[in-house]
């Protein structure tokens, strides 16, 4: 975090304090939105759906410290939810992403990312987006 405050100084102007705490301190802390103007948090998705990570923001989720609320959000999700229609499902989600990152509640700053080294006589491996890693699938042999 450092390193992005550093930037945030040079690119912006902005002063920036890092406080590192205790992870129980932490999760007390984040609770209090008048604690604090900024905050560090991450979310991996337990499945592969956008929904996942975009009901994180939902006004009455537990995993919302923002402070930040938008009934026409929380309806174009419960909305999206109750759709069968995977292309209308994606485009009510995408909606409602749009709309969140416009009111600009939560800023991405970084992503995870996961470097493999896999050598090509090990058959079945396959990269996936929820990082699972079921070795159990694999075989050694020569890679189709």
């Amino acid at each position: 975090m450092a390193v992005v405050a550093a930037m945030w100084k040079q690119s912006l102007g902005a002063r920036v304090s890092i406080l590192n705490q205790e992870w129980k301190v932490f999760l007390q802390t984040r609770k209090f939105a008048s604690q604090w103007d900024m905050i560090r948090m991450g979310w991996i998705a337990g499945w592969d759906d956008p929904y996942s990570f975009l009901e994180v923001m939902l006004s009455d989720s537990d995993f919302n410290d923002t402070g930040w609320g938008d009934p026409e959000y929380d309806r174009t999700l419960e909305i999206a939810n109750a759709v069968s229609d995977p292309a209308e499902r994606a485009r009510l989600l995408s909606t409602a992403e749009a709309s969140m990152l416009n009111q600009y509640p939560v800023i991405p700053i970084f992503y995870y990312a996961t470097n493999r080294l896999v050598r090509s006589e090990v058959a079945g491996y396959r990269i996936n987006i929820l990082d699972r890693d079921p070795s159990a699938l694999y075989a050694l042999g020569m890679a189709p």
